[in-house]
């Protein structure tokens, strides 16, 4: 009796996403500096920027409307299938495979860095945060409700998709404003 219902912890949770965003957004434009970023950088970031936010409403939505164990112990399947059960089975592995897109556009953004199209490093932390995010969302599901590994790995998850947030909203920043020349 003392939880929330999952709309109302959904809606907190994009709300301190948007002030979270809010808040990286003005730090990443002043720390900005004068590195340029090439249109393929641009493309890639603004890309991964919007799957993101994607993901973390899929994310919400999930917690929303109670689909976290839509898809049982099952990983990378679904009730014995690619999509299995009902709508609820099916939002999961929504949210799934928007996880395993941002993971390749992190991956496709550093590539495009590293051949000199922007700065590394801002393109290298959302490949090891949305890594390990998709490593903790495995967890979630994989250790079952109700046990403590199963609870750690729900913090972790959600600590893990503001990590991975701020950090698109870094590349967001970078790619959308002017180097400072």
């Amino acid at each position: 009796w003392l939880e929330l219902p999952g709309r109302i912890v959904g809606l907190h949770f994009m709300v301190g996403m948007i002030f979270l965003g809010t808040i990286v957004y003005a730090a990443a434009a002043a720390w900005r500096g004068s590195a340029p970023v090439s249109h393929g950088y641009r493309i890639v970031a603004l890309s991964a920027a919007g799957a993101g936010t994607l993901l973390v409403s899929l994310g919400a939505t999930v917690v929303a409307t109670g689909a976290m164990h839509a898809c049982g112990t099952e990983w990378p399947l679904c009730n014995g299938s690619v999509v299995a059960g009902d709508r609820f089975g099916a939002l999961q592995v929504v949210h799934r495979t928007v996880g395993y897109a941002v993971v390749g556009l992190t991956i496709a953004l550093l590539v495009v860095a590293l051949r000199g199209g922007g700065p590394v490093l801002p393109a290298a932390a959302p490949v090891a945060l949305s890594l390990a995010q998709v490593c903790f969302g495995i967890g979630i599901v994989l250790t079952g409700h109700g046990t403590l590994a199963h609870d750690a790995f729900r913090v972790l998850h959600v600590a893990g998709s503001g990590a991975v947030w701020a950090s698109l909203v870094v590349l967001f920043t970078f790619a959308v404003l002017p180097s400072s020349r």
